[in-house]
């Protein structure tokens, strides 16, 4: 055998072995993301890239056109915290959108979204799980979530406060959890004299069809099962507030918690009223 020959061989082998190790790696991880507040590597460039362009199509047919006003909110020199209200099962996505193609950014999301191949995909694109229902499983979430901001001083994260969808999208108080205000305040409290803030975001859908794209007819039966409280969607209307330092917020969670939830309340009107008067900045 030439010595062409062995070298090949020696390289496929290789590479068979770095192969299965990788398998073997991501298998494990996508298990742990069952455990609260685990923290998965930090997503490659690739995975930063195919996240986008996955929630680019899966918006652009189950959604629609996506608007976006207040975008230049999301430059804010610091760590900071994307808290929206929770709808619609591809809100993640939408959000990913409208805070930009190539924004890096983690998120937390429920272990329950997170069993077989979704774990796996949710471990290597960043996401981290959240259990509430099992013991000190919220305070591990934050405990992860202070920490993954700490790693980075313009370091990112998407959070529900609602903590679960909620349909009529009614922002009642007692549905909105304290880990927002307790994450930016920790951060804070760490990082002194780094700025830390939430940046509160309303999702509206449009649900009154106004423009009906190819994707509407084609995927009909598909956009049926993903509808918003009982109606196909035409489109979504995001509003990005002013970022809410974390400073300003009260030292009780509860309250600070009622600010933020007031905030998002808001930016939902404007965005009910943007998507009626079709106006967009």
């Amino acid at each position: 055998m030439s010595t062409l020959s062995v070298l090949s061989w020696v390289a496929i082998i290789a590479f068979a072995i770095y192969v299965v190790r990788r398998i073997k790696f991501w298998l494990k991880q996508g298990k742990l993301m069952q455990a609260s507040g685990h923290l998965p590597p930090s997503p490659t460039l690739l995975s930063r890239l195919t996240l986008g362009l996955v929630a680019r199509v899966l918006v652009y047919c189950c959604v629609g056109r996506v608007k976006v006003i207040g975008r230049n909110n999301t430059r804010f020199e610091g760590r900071l915290e994307a808290a929206a209200n929770h709808s619609f099962p591809l809100d993640f996505f939408v959000l990913r959108i409208a805070l930009g193609f190539g924004c890096n950014i983690r998120y937390l999301t429920k272990t329950a979204e997170l069993k077989g191949i979704r774990g796996i995909l949710g471990a290597w694109s960043g996401a981290v799980p959240v259990n509430t229902d099992a013991q000190h499983g919220g305070e591990a979430a934050v405990e992860t979530s202070v920490k993954l901001l700490g790693q980075s001083p313009k370091g990112r994260l998407a959070i529900f406060p609602q903590g679960k969808l909620v349909y009529d999208n009614v922002l009642h108080p007692e549905d909105f959890r304290t880990g927002v205000v307790r994450i930016v305040k920790q951060v804070q409290a760490t990082h002194c004299g780094e700025a830390a803030a939430i940046l509160p975001i309303a999702i509206f859908y449009i649900t009154e069809q106004e423009d009906s794209g190819w994707s509407h007819s084609l995927l009909r039966k598909f956009r049926c099962k993903l509808s918003h409280n009982g109606q196909q969607i035409y489109g979504a209307t995001v509003v990005i507030g002013d970022p809410i330092l974390a400073c300003d917020l009260s030292e009780d969670p509860h309250i600070a918690t009622e600010q933020l939830r007031t905030d998002i309340q808001r930016l939902l009107i404007v965005a009910e009223e943007a998507s009626a008067s079709g106006c967009c900045t």
